[in-house]
């Protein structure tokens, strides 16, 4: 099987703090990139940092809101759903200018 070189840029202090937590285990920083890299083929899930995951429940919220916001407007009038851009205008400049 083809093997491929993955790299990528850490602080050091993380470095050297997940390094105590690698070794303890018996592991090594390639063991470890192997695994998250077969785990997120396996399942299609990537672990995000708390930073990431924040950002995403912010995301996932806004986006629920503006559902809701959507959801509660009043439906549109079946006049439009079939009216052509220029045949809107043109309503609109008659009924509002």
């Amino acid at each position: 099987m083809a093997t491929v070189i993955v790299s990528g840029r850490i602080e050091e202090t993380v470095k050297q703090k997940a390094a105590q937590y690698i070794e303890a285990l018996g592991l090594t920083a390639a063991d470890v990139i192997k695994n998250v890299w077969n785990t997120i083929a396996l399942t299609g899930e990537v672990p995000l940092s708390p930073e990431q995951n924040t950002m995403q429940v912010k995301q996932a919220k806004l986006l629920d809101e503006f559902e809701s916001f959507t959801d509660s407007l009043p439906q549109c009038s079946q006049e439009f759903v079939n009216m052509s851009e220029e045949d809107m205008r043109k309503l609109l400049v008659d009924r509002y200018v």
